[in-house]
């Protein structure tokens, strides 16, 4: 009887389109001021958003040659170039805009994404929607002008549509899986291991049903393939200039082997070096793996945030699976596949960005709002030890805490040089020339065309002025660490002028700007 009273009040919890929809609209308009927040916070441009811009720039221009000679994957800067044209709004408010509808989607994608794994019940997809707005990760790149936000969008509704495909495949889902997977691949490479790999588990999925499977719906699956493999091997005379270039794949492949080849005998040098004859060059594969296995546990435990990893654990200690059963293998399916990705990249450079796991990470926390939802189950039955209860309410404090901090910058302000650089474009003849050792001082100074520089060091600074190399400059920019503490000092001796203008931070950074 308690049974059937828990399964009614279940069953009455579902939520119904309407509150569906108005979960998302609420969850889009959260994402939208959080991104504004973040921006405010921070309004710095990074390094990767100034070649973004440049490159926007040479396409608004009709440079188009220009942009594919410094750059091949051009959609996003494209994209960006097209809203400031349609809107008349700066490239830089572009990118942000965009920037903030993309991590929209992608925490409305979520929510959808948790209701076809079976969360269908109010308190899964708040939770799911409480989830991803306080994931740290990706709140802390919400400021930063990046390509993966627009991947990590379609990204999700890929996955989103793979799933509805994988329950029941219809014209409609093939179609969509197909179209969101291919703009995904437009932002990054590693969308065309989705538009081949997702289609060909779909295909092979329901070629292994007993049930006769919709014919029209494999006729689709399969010419989707069949496309993407005539594509690639004839991409040359097909290929798009600065939008698609699949030889990237095989480039990778290639640069993956070699790196392994070449970190292989480093390793086995090392090896040498530490005892030449108490270690055998036998345990270079397996110290190489070690430490291979190492970085990418590191990276992913971080990109999903240690509490959400932790949280996660607690799935190895559950009787029952909190996924529906039917959707673990396609969970797990799209766990391996980012993983292989991720080992693509590692071995190539043995680096991994700290935003290149996300794709995973955002796949790895499916099952939180179920273990949430559990939770609270378990708290009102009160079936919780006093140990569990005290667990709980500390984790609930770390929640707090640590989505405060992804919101709340805590970092050194930047904003100096954004200042310095503005006053710079205010004060300066048309035709003066500028020299700075700092890429952003030169963006908001509107020097090079906007184009990124290398920031030469401070001591090469110094030479570069006592040697005299910098004498044709009307303007001198040098920025300060404040870790250099007699950088001023040796500045002033070398320039043997006062500056007309200083900015500094609170930590003691600073940017002197001179007219000689």
């Amino acid at each position: 009887m308690k049974e059937k009273i828990i399964h009614s009040l279940t069953n009455s919890n579902d939520a119904t389109q309407t509150e569906l929809r108005t979960l998302l609209f609420f969850t889009v308009v959260i994402s939208l001021l959080l991104s504004l927040s973040q921006l405010i916070d921070d309004s710095v441009i990074n390094s990767d958003g100034i070649f973004y811009l440049y490159l926007a720039s040479l396409i608004q221009q009709g440079g188009w040659q220009a942009a594919t000679e410094a750059y091949n994957w051009l959609f996003y800067p494209y994209i960006i170039s097209l809203v400031s044209t349609l809107t008349s709004l700066t490239l830089e408010s572009s990118a942000h805009v965009l920037n903030a509808l993309f991590t929209a989607t992608t925490c409305a994608a979520f929510i959808l994404l948790i209701k076809e794994f079976g969360g269908k019940q109010k308190v899964h997809l708040y939770c799911a929607s409480l989830i991803i707005l306080c994931y740290p990760n990706l709140n802390e790149y919400r400021n930063l002008i990046i390509r993966d936000h627009g991947y990590w969008a379609f990204y999700l509704l890929s996955c989103y549509f793979f799933i509805k495909a994988y329950k029941k495949p219809t014209l409609k889902t093939v179609i969509s899986l197909a179209l969101f997977t291919s703009i995904a691949a437009l932002f990054r490479i590693e969308g065309v291991i989705f538009i081949i790999t997702l289609p060909l588990l779909l295909l092979l999925r329901h070629i292994s049903l007993v049930q006769k499977p919709n014919s029209l719906t494999i006729l689709i699956l399969a010419a989707t393939l069949l496309s993407v493999f005539a594509y690639s091997s004839t991409y040359q005379p097909l290929n798009v200039s600065g939008f698609t270039k699949f030889n990237q794949l095989q480039q990778a492949l290639t640069s993956a082997i070699t790196s392994i080849s070449s970190a292989l005998s480093s390793t086995q040098t090392f090896i040498n070096t530490l005892s030449p004859q108490g270690f055998s060059n036998d345990y270079a594969p397996a110290l190489l793996i070690f430490f291979f296995i190492l970085v990418l546990l590191t990276e992913i435990v971080s990109a999903t945030s240690p509490l959400y990893a932790l949280a996660l654990t607690s799935i190895f200690f559950l009787k029952r699976t909190v996924l529906n059963r039917q959707l673990i293998w396609p969970w797990i399916y799209l766990i391996a596949i980012n993983i292989i990705i991720l080992c693509g990249f590692l071995t190539s450079t043995y680096f991994l960005a700290g935003r290149y796991p996300i794709p995973l990470a955002l796949i790895l926390i499916i099952p939180l709002p179920f273990l949430v939802q559990l939770a609270y189950q378990q708290l009102q039955k009160k079936a919780f030890s006093t140990t569990q209860t005290y667990i709980a309410k500390i984790t609930l404090v770390f929640f707090i805490v640590l989505t405060f901090d992804g919101l709340i910058s805590t970092g050194v302000s930047k904003d100096y040089l954004k200042d310095a650089g503005r006053w710079i474009a205010a004060n300066k003849d048309k035709n003066a020339l500028l020299f700075t050792n700092n890429q952003f001082v030169s963006f908001y100074a509107g020097a090079h065309n906007g184009k990124r520089i290398n920031e030469p060091s401070f001591n090469t600074v110094i030479r570069e002025i006592n040697n005299g190399k910098l004498n044709q400059f009307d303007i001198l920019a040098v920025q300060i660490s404040r870790k250099n503490t007699d950088g001023a000092s040796s500045l002033l001796t070398s320039l043997a002028i006062e500056p007309v203008k200083a900015f500094k931070n609170r930590k003691g950074d600073s940017v002197f700007i001179f007219k000689p």
